[in-house]
């Protein structure tokens, strides 16, 4: 079996309204399950977006409108990102949204608390169930980011959350048009969410050459936009 193989087959996808997950994050930081429990292979890959780690924290998955993107550390511990199906995560969490309303500017945010707030107040504009998990996309300039990319020793031992702390790999930027795949939850911490915040969200550069899992970002008022899954029937607006 492949280091990215998944040997949890038998753990079903979970599905709460639009978005479905396989695996949890509590399972990876406190459990040390690393290995894959789902291959982005056997998903469904029209419209397909979603965020998670690679197999054995070796790198980030952020999936936009079905590509695959993988971000991985070279031999010089520089970041790396490639398109491939070929991998497994040990959780992933996802959707397909053949249909998101129409972008919406986004006032300035300064941190992920600000971008939490202002998903949160769209969605309650739009009509969406916040006691329920949906998708979200943002593209825009970023005034400055960080990011990182979990890139795990091979050798590091049994997984405990201090390894996992020390695993990440950080990264920023700024003043570079970028993408955000993200989901919120409010009741998923420690699954596909961590214990302090309602969203989980990847970056993604315009180029697709820098992603990795969001952890600060910042922009000024109106240069960046929201968007949100559809009501089926309904118009953009």
């Amino acid at each position: 079996m492949s280091a990215n193989a998944p040997d949890h087959r038998d753990a079903p996808a979970v599905q709460d309204g639009l978005v479905q997950y396989v695996g949890a994050i509590s399972r990876v930081t406190r459990q040390g399950v690393l290995s894959a429990s789902i291959a982005l292979e056997d998903l469904s890959k029209d419209h397909l977006y979603g965020v998670g780690p690679v197999a054995n924290l070796r790198g980030e998955i952020t999936i936009v409108d079905g590509c695959p993107y993988i971000a991985v550390l070279d031999d010089s511990n520089r970041p790396s990102v490639s398109q491939s199906f070929a991998v497994g995560a040990p959780f992933l969490v996802y959707a397909n949204v053949a249909q998101w309303t129409a972008p919406e500017a986004l006032k300035a945010v300064a941190n992920l608390n600000d971008l939490e707030r202002a998903v949160e107040d769209a969605a309650a504009r739009h009509g969406i169930d916040l006691h329920s998990a949906f998708p979200f996309l943002i593209s825009g300039s970023v005034l400055q980011a960080k990011y990182h990319i979990i890139w795990r020793d091979p050798d590091a031992g049994p997984h405990t959350p201090e390894l996992h702390a020390k695993a990440k790999r950080y990264f920023s930027i700024a003043d570079e048009a970028s993408d955000i795949v993200g989901f919120y939850s409010r009741h998923h911490a420690g699954v596909f969410t961590h214990h302090d915040s309602f969203i989980h969200a990847h970056l993604v550069n315009h180029e697709r050459s820098k992603m990795g899992h969001l952890d600060e970002i910042a922009w000024e008022a109106g240069a960046a936009a929201l968007r949100l899954p559809l009501a089926p029937g309904a118009a953009p607006r």
